[in-house]
């Protein structure tokens, strides 16, 4: 089994990547993905600005899953998960990185300018009259037997 998990944001060409994992992969073995959805759902019906440019900055900037142009079958994303204080934390702990590589490498915006946005992101993330949650994915494909 190949294994990926969040690499979204990190990775510049998803087809050349499920490709190489493609080929590292045993005729019948399994490629599994672990990303989060790059979307905050409020609990208690607020809007945070914010988190929501964020999304859409996420959204915009990252590859979209391209396993099965890869050669991989029975691509699936069998569950959806509600994940609580372990994702807050590794929200709060990554969030500059990601801001901070799509805004210089793809918005080419200056790191110093991005401070900002990262201590306001920060800020929300840690906003107790919000009750965030994610949807994560697990997305998994297989080789064919027949390779």
């Amino acid at each position: 089994m190949v294994h990926g998990r969040m690499l979204a944001g990190n990775i510049n060409n998803w087809t050349k990547f499920f490709r190489q994992a493609f080929g590292q992969s045993k005729p019948g073995g399994w490629l599994e993905m672990n990303e989060f959805e790059s979307k905050f759902y409020l609990g208690n019906d607020q809007e945070s600005v914010q988190l929501n440019m964020l999304v859409k900055v996420f959204n915009d900037a990252s590859a979209k899953f391209a396993m099965r142009d890869a050669g991989f079958e029975d691509v699936e994303d069998p569950n959806l998960r509600d994940l609580g204080e372990i994702v807050h934390r590794a929200a709060l702990e990554s969030v500059e990185s990601y801001i901070l590589a799509l805004g210089s490498r793809i918005l080419e915006k200056k790191a110093e300018s991005i401070g900002d946005i990262v201590k306001t992101t920060k800020n929300e993330l840690n906003n107790d009259e919000y009750c965030l949650y994610v949807h994560a994915h697990c997305i998994c494909g297989r080789r064919p037997k027949y390779n």
